[in-house]
């Protein structure tokens, strides 16, 4: 299992921000706290108000900012994307009672931060410091996706499947209140 930061060893985070979609050029944003918890926070606070047209957010630094993977140099967030899958294994919208159950039961999953999507919600993992290794980092994404798949079996999440995607060393991420194909996401980063 991940763990969350300790201590004092981080005093921030950077990670890159863009929009739209169609658009693989962001910028760099970079948060401080005085301590992990209200690092924490403060990261929570950012993407709460990052709104616009198809807004996202990679957890990485990148080089020129340009979103690739061969342009990836260094994280210290994560991010899990957890998909709804009916009976028929078709991706679609997350039934309202498995959204209860999953708030019920958040302060048992795995990371720091969480939010809804319209098909399920994300997690994310914030770390104690920067990771500069690609292949270090790529460890880290497969124990993450474990982690979670392994929470969502214990806590009978059933439906729920992590993505792929949250292997890729530069997947981008809607912001929980980014304007996805017409629709105003009102989602909120939960600590």
């Amino acid at each position: 299992m991940i763990s969350p930061p300790s201590l004092k060893e981080s005093e921030f985070i950077r990670f890159t921000i863009g929009g739209p979609v169609n658009n693989a050029h962001g910028e760099v944003v970079e948060l401080s706290a005085e301590n992990p918890e209200e690092l924490i926070e403060n990261l929570a606070e950012y993407l709460n108000h990052l709104q616009g047209v198809e807004r996202w957010f990679c957890p990485a630094v990148l080089k020129d900012n340009y979103r690739k993977d061969a342009n990836w140099r260094s994280a210290q967030i994560a991010a899990a994307d957890i998909d709804y899958h009916d009976e028929d294994g078709k991706h679609c919208n997350l039934p309202k009672e498995l959204r209860g159950k999953i708030k019920e039961c958040s302060s048992r999953l795995p990371g720091q931060l969480m939010y809804h999507t319209p098909r399920g919600f994300r997690i994310i993992y914030v770390f104690n410091h920067f990771v500069d290794d690609r292949d270090q980092m790529l460890r880290i994404l497969e124990e993450i996706q474990q982690d979670v798949a392994d929470a969502l079996l214990n806590l009978g999440l059933e439906g729920l499947r992590v993505d792929p995607v949250t292997k890729r060393l530069t997947q981008l991420m809607f912001a929980p209140r980014a304007t996805v194909k017409g629709h105003e996401r009102l989602e909120t980063v939960n600590v």
